[in-house]
């Protein structure tokens, strides 16, 4: 893949002072809009060079897609459409405020900051605009016939979050719910969890609230990002905090677990690396082996489809391998324990690998 910029902005009439920057993977979850929770999501607020300036001649659109014949287009003083297929898209109207819509916004990106791709997240009921839009600017030659080669635009939709009812999740009083007030719900079921088995007694409170803190997090995060982005799911903090199944909790236990043989082993596993070989002499050992090699392949996938669902399955399948082998095979003492370390420590590695890209916080004790 390419080396490129992902920049993920609001799409707003007039764009912000601030972009909302995230790690390739990361989508803005269904729940609200991220910018007053960035820090707590492990993204980054960015200043854009320059800002959109609301007077852009609207001859220049007009002249772009009229005079080159690629599609047909209509303008006046204070709007342009163009017609694709029978259906109208307005591509820019400046009203008396000057305002402009999202076209206009899409038209700057591609053209005056050269944006090399560019992904908008919205909910799904607005994917005929942007099928529409990308079509006229391929018909106006500012995007390639290809949707594969740059510059690229992708319309990232997202089904709905539901409550337990099946209705669109919010507050007993209908209103909307806020994603930091889930966040710390989440943190402080976790922390009670943690009590609940002692932990307080054994960490320090600043080890116990980020853990909690990791866990709690990490829990909501994976379980918007573990479904497909199409699909409506249910929230609930029952399952998502469970450390059964295809959860965080789950994840961040085994890796945690991973990390506590190692460090029973005593070994320096830098060292080993230089003295010792992995050794896949069992099935387990080589599915597992196996599995570790198609993380290269799965984050390209997931990066080219915008499915961050496809890397949560990986990660998933992968703990379980683990736990295939570790349930059969003796780590710590057997004739193969060096290479079993390797092993671990490789399984470990990828694990927080994936966990970056999710923007989920590892453990390493629990």
């Amino acid at each position: 893949m390419a080396a490129v910029r992902l920049t993920l902005f609001p799409v707003t009439a007039t764009p912000p002072s601030s972009l909302c920057s995230f790690n390739p993977l990361s989508r803005c979850p269904h729940l609200a809009y991220l910018s007053s929770s960035s820090s707590s999501l492990s993204g980054k607020i960015l200043s854009p060079n320059s800002n959109l300036p609301v007077s852009r001649p609207l001859s220049l659109l007009a002249s772009a897609l009229a005079i080159a014949s690629r599609a047909s287009a209509s303008y006046s003083d204070v709007s342009v459409a163009i017609f694709v297929k029978i259906r109208v898209l307005f591509f820019s109207r400046e009203r008396v405020d000057f305002a402009t819509n999202y076209c206009t916004v899409s038209m700057y990106r591609l053209n005056e900051e050269k944006a090399e791709w560019i992904v908008y997240v919205t909910d799904v009921g607005q994917q005929q605009h942007f099928n529409m839009f990308f079509k006229a600017a391929r018909k106006a030659g500012w995007l390639p016939d290809s949707d594969k080669t740059y510059p690229r635009v992708d319309h990232v939709g997202f089904g709905l979050v539901l409550g337990e009812d099946g209705k669109r999740f919010r507050t007993r009083s209908s209103d909307v719910v806020r994603l930091v007030d889930l966040l710390d719900e989440a943190k402080t079921r976790s922390k009670t969890a943690l009590i609940e088995r002692g932990k307080d007694k054994e960490w320090t409170p600043e080890e116990l609230d980020k853990t909690a803190e990791a866990v709690g997090y990490g829990a909501v995060k994976y379980a918007d990002l573990k479904n497909n982005r199409l699909t409506n799911y249910t929230f609930n903090f029952d399952q998502m905090l469970s450390d059964k199944g295809n959860t965080a909790v789950y994840l961040l236990y085994a890796h945690a677990r991973i990390c506590s043989i190692i460090r029973k082993s005593g070994k320096d596993i830098d060292e080993l690396k230089k003295t010792e070989k992995l050794a896949l002499d069992h099935p387990e050992e080589r599915a597992l082996g196996l599995h570790l090699l198609r993380f290269a392949e799965t984050v390209e996938e997931a990066c080219s489809n915008l499915l961050p669902n496809v890397l949560c399955h990986y990660l998933y399948d992968l703990s379980e391998r683990y736990t295939s082998f570790y349930s059969i095979h003796q780590v710590i003492g057997s004739p193969e324990e060096a290479s079993r370390l390797l092993l671990c420590e490789a399984t470990a590695v990828v694990m927080r690998k994936c966990f970056h890209l999710l923007g989920i916080t590892p453990v390493y004790k629990i």
